[in-house]
């Protein structure tokens, strides 16, 4: 499949999110994505020293932190973002609908 939607759209980068399988990460760097999104339980260092070079790595903030007072967020995102692994970006995958104020402080902070 992903070859497939690699050789119509080959611009645009395609990302596997792990969500709970992250023993099987060498595996799924197998797949030809371009990016592995690792979910909270993945350490990003763990996730680079795995996968190598080549593939970028999306991650892996937990997002119970969410519903944290936002000191304790922008904590956790600190943390992660000093790690500074290269082809890396934070992210936190979960439902915006849900958590829209939040998100709109998180860009605040950014910002």
């Amino acid at each position: 499949m992903v070859s497939k939607v690699k050789k119509a759209c080959p611009q645009i980068p395609l990302v596997l999110y792990v969500n709970g399988n992250g023993g099987l990460l060498e595996h799924m760097k197998g797949t030809g994505v371009d990016v592995i999104g690792l979910d909270w339980t993945v350490d990003m260092e763990d996730g680079r020293r795995r996968l190598g070079d080549g593939i970028g790595l999306q991650g892996n903030v937990d997002p119970a932190f969410l519903f944290s007072p936002l000191p304790a967020l922008t904590d956790e995102i600190q943390r992660e973002i000093m790690h500074d692994i290269p082809y890396s970006s934070f992210t936190c995958y979960t439902s915006v609908v849900d958590q829209y104020e939040r998100t709109c402080e998180l860009l605040q902070f950014y910002l």
